[in-house]
């Protein structure tokens, strides 16, 4: 089976959004979200023991890699989109960054301690695809993923249904519930950790990191 990257993705590659992409964290509000998934990240790495060596992928425009690549952390970015990746490059000029394909990472088995996979796998809607893309990341990680995913049990995505069934909204939101979420990872023969709330309000949001290492 061909797997074939949303179309969505593609927006990524365009200079136009690099170079805008940071106005969606600014002010008091973006700083306050950026925070949020920065202390979930943290206690995801925690959960997994601190791991040393990290792989960011996708890494965007380097949006967290001042926090992966300190402590002493040994921290790759990868991306496929080159006009992120360059953007990365020129805020983050001591970390390495590499173009790569998350179905076809170009790192040997275990290259890394951790991988983490932030602002992702909500993009993509084919369950096949994020399947693929967990078993990649486990496949070049010792110890374990911290993956960032969107579920289904919130209000927020209930009145999104809503709206849609109302004519108001073209698609469904195609967030997995939270079974769902258990079943790809078992199926990538991953084995779940921790399930962090990035919101302090789960109900009001359906970002959650989850935490799993390889069965």
């Amino acid at each position: 089976m061909t797997l074939e990257r949303p179309a969505k993705l593609e927006l990524y590659s365009d200079p136009r959004e690099s170079a805008t992409y940071d106005r969606r964290w600014s002010g008091w509000l973006g700083r306050a979200r950026n925070a949020r998934k920065a202390r979930a990240i943290e206690r995801g790495l925690a959960r997994l023991g601190n791991p040393r060596v990290l792989l960011d992928a996708p890494c965007g425009n380097g949006r967290f890699s001042a926090l992966l690549s300190g402590a002493g952390r040994r921290y790759l970015g990868a991306d496929l989109a080159l006009p992120m990746l360059a953007a990365a490059a020129e805020r983050h000029r001591d970390a390495r960054y590499v173009a790569a394909d998350l179905v076809r990472l170009p790192f040997p088995d275990h290259a890394f301690d951790a991988a983490l996979c932030i602002r992702f796998l909500h993009l993509v809607r084919e369950r096949e695809l994020r399947i693929a893309v967990l078993r990649e990341l486990a496949r070049v990680s010792r110890v374990g993923l911290v993956v960032d995913y969107r579920h289904s049990r919130t209000l927020r995505v209930l009145g999104r249904r809503l709206r849609h069934r109302l004519g108001l909204r073209d698609r469904a939101p195609s967030n997995p519930s939270p079974a769902a979420i258990r079943g790809e990872l078992a199926e990538a023969n991953l084995e779940e950790l921790d399930w962090i709330p990035v919101h302090r309000s789960p109900w009001l949001s359906d970002k959650v990191l989850v935490v799993a290492r390889a069965r």
